[in-house]
């Protein structure tokens, strides 16, 4: 081998190797470094959020009221019970609602969006000509998600818990 292709072959490792070396330090930093998003439950988030609301006329749902409302399941996705918090009205004749909702694949986020629309969608139908004042309420919905949390409201606060929600997950 001639003196000359040894230098080049050399630079050419040597360029490699500090640009593996550069990727891992780069990649190595991301690791380590976690989000709000990471740290947080939705109970943690809820804390912050939860006073906002005026519970009186709410009563805390479980998983099957959850599927019930907007089929998670129906799209594939799994909410453990640790993953939401849900706030319905105790009346059928009125349409508040609360739910937090946390997923570990953010993909999930937007199909939960989806799902949280069609069933708001549905709400307007119900409400449109029998109670016009629930229906603004559903007309003005929070529906908005940050990281993995999704959070959608339908109250008279919905304005104060969407304050509350980006306060708690900064």
């Amino acid at each position: 081998m001639k003196h000359y292709e040894v230098k080049r072959r050399f630079r050419f490792s040597a360029a490699v190797f500090v640009g593996l070396l550069l990727t891992a330090i780069m990649t190595t930093g991301c690791v380590g470094s976690r989000t709000a998003d990471d740290s947080l439950t939705t109970e943690d988030v809820f804390e912050k959020v939860g006073p906002a609301i005026d519970s009186e006329n709410l009563e805390r749902g479980d998983a099957d009221k959850l599927e019930k409302l907007y089929r998670l399941k129906e799209a594939g996705i799994e909410v453990g019970a640790d993953d939401f918090v849900l706030y319905t009205s105790k009346s059928n004749v009125e349409a508040d609602e609360i739910v937090l909702l946390q997923f570990s694949n953010t993909a999930h986020t937007e199909i939960a969006k989806d799902r949280i629309i069609a069933h708001t969608e549905n709400q307007k139908i119900k409400f449109r000509d029998y109670r016009p004042s629930e229906y603004r309420l559903v007309e003005n919905h929070v529906l908005k998600h940050r990281g993995n949390f999704v959070l959608f409201a339908v109250s008279v606060q919905a304005d104060q818990l969407e304050a509350e929600f980006d306060k708690a997950l900064r």
